[in-house]
């Protein structure tokens, strides 16, 4: 009670800045790709997305951008958002409020991001910090499809169970998450499209 009645100060700085579900004013789903750009699954990905019409939002690493250029390139032009995911995918609870800046700002150095979604949604008083005056990106659907023991119709299932209009979806355009990945994506965009939802990208602001 005492929490609800006196937010800490740091709490209190994530209003209007931590972002896990978006209006469910009307039948909307934001589909979110963490980890790429990465060589044989985000051009898939971006195919995908095409033949449904679909838009998305790739939350993208920077050592990962500078390694594939083109197709960061190739996000921006099929006219899907992008942020912030780190620079090297670090732990913040581990990191200090400078190493957390500078990863950050490292990344920062290859796209005028306006979103940040933290490694492994670790959100807290030294992020807020270090990273002032930019919009948290969570999510309240995780996908898991980065669970090895996880089967591409458990993802899928999860996703059709748990998301509802607003809700932001997260997947993983990664090596580790791409055979669940591959799976699941098409059937939710099959299924969600068949009831009437139109996907799309988070807004910069």
């Amino acid at each position: 009670m005492a929490l609800l009645d006196h937010p800490p100060i740091w709490l209190q700085s994530l209003i209007g800045r931590l972002v896990v579900k978006m209006p469910a004013d009307e039948k909307s789903l934001y589909l979110t790709f963490d980890d790429g750009p990465t060589s044989g699954h985000t051009q898939w990905i971006l195919d995908t997305l095409k033949s449904h019409e679909a838009k998305a939002t790739f939350f993208c690493i920077g050592k990962n951008i500078r390694k594939n250029r083109g197709l960061f390139d190739e996000i921006l032009k099929a006219g899907h958002e992008v942020g912030n995911h780190s620079d090297q995918h670090i732990h913040n609870w581990k990191c200090s409020v400078k190493q957390i800046s500078d990863d950050f700002a490292e990344c920062q150095k290859l796209h005028p991001f306006a979103m940040y979604r933290p490694p492994y949604g670790e959100v807290g008083r030294k992020s807020l910090k270090a990273i002032p005056n930019k919009k948290f990106i969570l999510w309240d659907v995780l996908s898991e499809d980065y669970r090895e023991d996880k089967s591409g119709e458990d993802c899928f299932k999860k996703v059709i169970n748990e998301a509802s209009a607003g809700s932001i979806i997260v997947f993983h355009d990664s090596d580790k998450a791409s055979l669940r990945m591959r799976y699941a994506l098409p059937r939710i965009l099959d299924h969600f499209t068949a009831r009437g939802f139109v996907f799309k990208s988070i807004p910069q602001s």
